[in-house]
Order: structure tokens, then C-alpha cells, then sequence
């Protein structure tokens, strides 16, 4: 939950401030949030803390509004889906949901779709890397006048996509592959703070003409959520 301290001394009434916030997000499961949401995997840790904070009822809704996305990703073919339907972003939540139901299988089967879009060529800019090609136009620092449809490369989805895969590699401790793509799409968005200035970009612009930072952060900040 968070522990608030000013001068040495706690605010448990900012502790459950905090904690209400979290749970406000959570919602009942419906519209948009019967799909995997970015970050979203931090609310299977918000269950351990409501539990361990003592807020049975908050705990017990929780997990009643999980069961029920749960279920309606067990009931489609293929289980894993974002919260935008060409997005590959609600795998990180979904992946982390289907394995602490006992769900191996499936989430093994949201794992490899992430490997299956995840490369591990030996190169700064691709190993690791998510599937990014539109962001520059609607985050960028181009937009509006932006009509491009460049690779945007190591976008903070190559971090959420490493807690699938190391999640998935310590099932697997023996997949070296594994182990190495997870740790190239976790610290790929690195390579996006600027040196000089420990100022971060959405990403690189992938295009050949640029090949530069974004001059705009966007939704860097998720990928800590991995680190």
C-alpha cells in the first residue's frame, strides 16, 4: 500500500487514501476492463495488500470482479487482449491473472504470443523491442501535422511484455532464449533516457532519416511499473 512519512511520522489516513485510489481503478470488469489493461498486473498485487491491510470486503470484490474476466478469457481462443483492439498492451495483466488462478497453459499461450512478436536480433534497437508503428502520431512531438506510420523503437510495451516473459521464464528456468529476450525488452527503454539530461522519450524514431529520441515522455513512465 505504501508507507506515507513526513518528520518520522505516518499518515495512515494517506496510507488509505492511496489504497482507495488503487481499488477505484479496478472498476467491476465491464467495458474495456473485461481486457487485459496496461500496468494492469499491478492489481494482482493490490489483492495481497487489501488482504493484508485487512479490507476483506475490498479483497472479496476483487476477486469477484477477477474471476469473472478471468473466465471470459478462458472462454476465447486465443487468451490475451488489450483494452484497444490492435494493442498488444493487456497481455502484461492478463499473462500475470491466468498464473496466479493456475491457468499454466494459457498463460503460457499469452507468453508465446509475446515471443512471437518480440525480437531478439542482435541489435540495440530491435532486441527486445515491442510491436510499435502509430504512436508518433497521436503521442509525439510532431502531432498533429505527424502522418507518418514509423517504428517507434523500445516504447514502454517492450517493458510490459518483459513481466510476461520473465514470468514465463521462471516456469522455464532452463530457456536461455527466454531469459535473454526478457531482459532485452526490459532494459531496451533504457536506451530512451537521454544522457545528458536523465530526461526520458516515449522512444526512438525508428525512421532512417531521424533516428532519434522523441522530444516528449508519453507513457514512458509504465515501464517502471516492470522495473
Amino acid at each position: 500500500m505504501g508507507m506515507w512519512e513526513h518528520g518520522g511520522e505516518v499518515f495512515p489516513h494517506e496510507q488509505q487514501r492511496v489504497a482507495g485510489q488503487a481499488w477505484s481503478k479496478v472498476g467491476n470488469g465491464q467495458g474495456t476492463a473485461q481486457w487485459g489493461l496496461m500496468v494492469g498486473s499491478i492489481f494482482e498485487s493490490l489483492l495481497r495488500d487489501l488482504l493484508l491491510e485487512g479490507w476483506a470486503k475490498e479483497a472479496a470484490e476483487l476477486q469477484q470482479v477477477m474471476e469473472r474476466r478471468v473466465h471470459r478469457w478462458l472462454s476465447m481462443p486465443f487468451p490475451y487482449g488489450s483494452e484497444f483492439a490492435w494493442d498488444n498492451t493487456g497481455h502484461e495483466e492478463i499473462a500475470t491473472w491466468l498464473l496466479a488462478y493456475g491457468h499454466d497453459a494459457q498463460a503460457a499461450q499469452t507468453a508465446d504470443a509475446v515471443s512471437a512478436y518480440t525480437s531478439l536480433s542482435p541489435h540495440w534497437a530491435y532486441c527486445g523491442s515491442a510491436r510499435r508503428w502509430w504512436d508518433f502520431a497521436i503521442n509525439g512531438d510532431a502531432r498533429p501535422k505527424y502522418n507518418g506510420n514509423e517504428r517507434v523503437l523500445h516504447h514502454y510495451a517492450g517493458a510490459l511484455n518483459s513481466v510476461v516473459l520473465f514470468d514465463r521464464a521462471l516456469v522455464a528456468r532452463e530457456d536461455v532464449w527466454l531469459w535473454r529476450l526478457a531482459s532485452c525488452a526490459a532494459g531496451g527503454p533504457l536506451t530512451t533516457i537521454r544522457p545528458s539530461s536523465g530526461a526520458a522519450s516515449m522512444g526512438w524514431h525508428g525512421d532512417p532519416a531521424k533516428l532519434r529520441r522523441d522530444d516528449l515522455s508519453a507513457d514512458w513512465g509504465r515501464w517502471l511499473h516492470w522495473h
